[in-house]
């Protein structure tokens, strides 16, 4: 999970007074939030926040995972950077309930990226 995603969630959720919100939605299942920053996490969640680049991490994430897929949720950046790692190969792409005339690209600085169809 990219770390404005994971801010945003912590936020509209309220996860420093109830981190069992987090646990409706994601139960227990490993969260690796990618940061440059230091973030709160709540007590008792299976989350860590990891700095670095995608490969640096990888090998602790698919462990994780264990059997499941991994699942990169967040802005088009995260996404990006497992796509150049080689560590992307399905994208489904969701779209919020809110009309935006601008904002980010989905994927940054994709003017070197080709996505087969």
């Amino acid at each position: 999970m990219g770390s404005t995603t994971y801010e945003w969630v912590y936020a509209h959720e309220g996860l420093d007074e109830h981190p069992d919100k987090w646990r409706a939605s994601y139960a227990d299942r490993p969260t690796f939030v990618f940061s440059a920053r230091d973030l709160p996490v709540p007590d008792g969640l299976n989350m860590r926040v990891v700095r670095g680049a995608v490969d640096d991490h990888f090998d602790d994430i698919a462990a994780a995972a264990g059997e499941g897929s991994v699942w990169v949720v967040g802005g088009g950046d995260l996404a990006g950077q497992f796509y150049d790692a080689g560590r992307l190969n399905e994208v489904r792409l969701s779209i919020a309930p809110v009309t935006l005339e601008s904002g980010p690209p989905f994927f940054p600085d994709a003017s070197n990226r080709r996505l087969s169809t």
